[in-house]
């Protein structure tokens, strides 16, 4: 399924608004947008704004879900598909009545990323272990430079060998 065109998202003149204000912004302008003014929205865009803010800041990100969670667990599915289109998050929305829970979307993202790095390193392991470089093992477990010319010299790439 593919996305739909962001101007297809919403339908009135406020969305048309929106659209085309997030469209002339770019990522790093909300990054310095002060969060005390994103959170004087009473619509959804607050929510669209703060998720752009903190797309690249996972820490402050974590932080804002919580304390924005109700809002993020209940929004509104539009709205979740305009941070899709904005920040090409790989979130994978549940819609129930029109509403997803971005917070859960989340969460399976992040365990699915966690999966691929295990499966990633699992697969280092095999080939060092195949190859009887337990020195090189030894180096990676510690070294995370060392660990990624190992993943480069084998092949490896985010959980696809």
């Amino acid at each position: 399924k593919t996305m739909p065109n962001i101007f297809t998202l919403y339908s009135g003149v406020m969305i048309s608004g929106i659209v085309l204000f997030l469209k002339l912004m770019t990522l790093r302008f909300f990054k310095g947008f002060p969060a005390e003014e994103i959170m004087k929205f009473q619509s959804s865009l607050r929510e669209v704004l703060l998720f752009i803010k903190y797309s690249k800041d996972k820490k402050n990100q974590a932080k804002m879900l919580k304390q924005n969670e109700e809002r993020f667990q209940d929004m509104e599915r539009r709205a979740a598909d305009v941070i899709e289109v904005i920040t090409h998050a790989g979130l994978k929305f549940k819609e129930v009545e029109g509403r997803v829970n971005v917070c859960q979307a989340i969460q399976e993202m992040r365990e699915e990323e966690r999966i691929k790095g295990e499966d990633r390193q699992n697969e280092l392991t095999r080939r060092l272990l195949q190859d009887d470089r337990l020195e090189d093992l030894r180096r990676a477990v510690n070294d995370s430079d060392y660990r990624e010319r190992l993943f480069a010299e084998y092949g490896i790439k985010d959980g696809r060998f």
